[in-house]
């Protein structure tokens, strides 16, 4: 990956780990996911939510904690900048649950749902022709 000026201060702790240390889970209920996840697949985040053991903020809080990134919990519309918006196709946005918000030091900032998808990044520095600056917010808050 080129640098996009993207801090991904990647923790390499499986994201059980930081939503035991904010006590919203337990260990018993990890150990049931991941027996889940063995025979199933899927994501650990996912099957957690699933079963009811946390909540999808509580998921994005703690990938927010993983990758370094700011937790956005919520924003205002008229903060999005319209310039941002216009050349930024739905379908994708819908797609890899990104939204992007404002331009700040050169850099947009944009709200994303699950911090991995690193080319997503990719993508959205060379349609803006600028550095992106990612925060981690819940799905449905994303596709609001």
């Amino acid at each position: 990956m080129k640098d996009l000026g993207i801090d991904m201060t990647f923790n390499e702790l499986p994201i059980g780990q930081p939503l035991r240390d904010q006590g919203v889970v337990s260990e018993e209920e990890i150990k049931q996911a991941l027996k889940v996840q063995e025979e199933k697949g899927g994501l650990l985040g996912e099957i957690l939510v699933s079963q009811g053991a946390v909540t999808p903020r509580d998921v994005a809080r703690a990938l927010a904690l993983q990758f370094g990134m700011p937790f956005v919990e919520a924003f205002e519309r008229k903060e999005l900048d319209p310039m941002l918006i216009e050349p930024f196709p739905l379908a994708f946005a819908k797609q890899h649950i990104i939204a992007p918000l404002f331009r700040r030091r050169g850099k947009v900032l944009v709200v994303i749902a699950d911090p991995t998808t690193v080319t997503v990044l990719d993508d959205l520095a060379a349609l803006y022709g600028a550095g992106i600056e990612p925060m981690v917010g819940r799905p449905e808050f994303v596709l609001e």
